[in-house]
């Protein structure tokens, strides 16, 4: 993973992309730096903030029933 300069820019990021129906308004809107923004799409592609919660959940009881902490 690449080392974060200064915050240079920020961006809007979508919780509910707005290709899957979410809209601007400020509740489906989370300001973030805007490299993190590209990298959060790299390994999340397109899906919703409740389908990535939900799939590192599965990731957590998956490492928890090999016995990872």
């Amino acid at each position: 993973m690449r080392r974060y300069r200064k915050r240079k820019w920020r961006n809007k990021h979508h919780l509910v992309p707005r290709s899957r129906g979410g809209n601007s308004h400020y509740r489906n809107l989370l300001l973030i730096d805007g490299e993190l923004h590209i990298d959060w799409h790299r390994v999340f592609k397109n899906r919703t903030l409740d389908e990535v919660i939900s799939l590192l959940e599965r990731v957590r009881r998956a490492k928890a029933s090999e016995g990872v902490p």
